[in-house]
């Protein structure tokens, strides 16, 4: 997502060493919240990419799912990260440290999968 032609004309200008990151407008999806149901009731899930894959987050559920399923009508919230921040390496841990007591379970799991896959697949003769 570019967004440079809503930003600022002053801002296009700087010239100081920490503006580099500040015109940078170029924004990468990293999570989308989902809704179903209706205004009275429903059901919340997300999908979330991690280490280039995406994941469907469902209650205790968590699944792989393709990137031509995260645009949708279902989106209540979408998340983006500026590409400069992602270029330089850094983490969101760096920006938003674990709450007190928080695990890690969720991407545990999704790490543990991804590994079960491709050890399976790794002992699966080709079909050709």
């Amino acid at each position: 997502l570019d967004l440079s032609q809503f930003q600022a004309e002053s801002a296009k200008n700087w010239t100081s060493e920490h503006s580099a990151s500040v015109r940078d407008t170029t924004y990468d999806c990293y999570a989308v919240i989902n809704h179903t149901g209706s205004l009275h009731g429903g059901h919340y899930f997300s999908y979330i990419a991690i280490d280039g894959s995406w994941y469907c987050f469902n209650d205790s559920q968590v699944a792989p799912i393709g990137e031509e399923c995260i645009v949708s009508s279902k989106a209540y919230l979408i998340f983006y990260v500026r590409r400069s921040i992602v270029d330089q390496k850094k983490v969101f841990s760096d920006f938003f440290p674990r709450a007190p007591g928080a695990t890690a379970q969720s991407v545990d799991i999704i790490r543990a999968s991804r590994y079960q896959r491709q050890q399976s697949s790794a002992r699966r003769p080709d079909s050709q």
